[in-house]
């Protein structure tokens, strides 16, 4: 079950097909949409590695598993740095306070949705994708408005030039060395 609840059914008991109850599902999808806010961040980050015994020789898998993939370049050839993620993290803090919103932030769980039956968890709403973009590795910043919002919706949580910094992605490098100091 990986997590999931048991399967959810629509259909009514007779296996007929109830228009009205699907477009109840999709308006309250689109009414879920306009209210729960999205910013998607590619996350470096150790995955499964702090449970597993890292020495030389698993240094290049390591390595190969924290670079950026390739395939992030179909969103643009610049990245954003947050190069103080405490200070970050507290100045978005204070943003969606200002605007009286919710705010959950994690790494998206990856799901072979083939392989699952169910529903999404409500604490995992807005967290789970299909494991085809597993590359991703998301970090998701999750904001909940009370009600709908403006779109484009702009968050205004100040200058961020101190703690961060936009590089082209072909320069981001990432260095790792095992042990202690020499």
């Amino acid at each position: 079950m990986n997590g999931f609840g048991s399967r959810t059914d629509w259909r009514s008991s007779s296996d007929s097909f109830d228009s009205r109850r699907l477009n109840l599902m999709i308006t309250v999808l689109v009414q879920e949409l306009r209210t729960r806010l999205a910013f998607c961040l590619h996350a470096i980050h150790t995955g499964e590695w702090p449970h597993r015994e890292l020495n030389a020789d698993l240094l290049p898998e390591f390595r190969r598993k924290m670079e950026i993939p390739r395939s992030m370049s179909r969103y643009g050839d610049h990245v954003w740095v947050a190069t103080d993620g405490g200070k970050f993290k507290a100045r978005l803090r204070e943003a969606v306070k200002k605007v009286n919103f919710g705010l959950h932030a994690r790494l998206v769980r990856y799901v072979d949705f083939a392989s699952i039956h169910g529903h999404v968890p409500e604490n995992l709403r807005g967290f789970v994708k299909s494991d085809e973009y597993k590359e991703e590795r998301e970090h998701r910043i999750q904001l909940d408005a009370p009600e709908s919002v403006a779109d484009p919706f702009i968050l205004e949580v100040g200058d961020l030039r101190d703690i961060s910094m936009i590089l082209p992605l072909s320069e981001v490098k990432l260095d790792f060395a095992i042990g202690g100091p020499p």
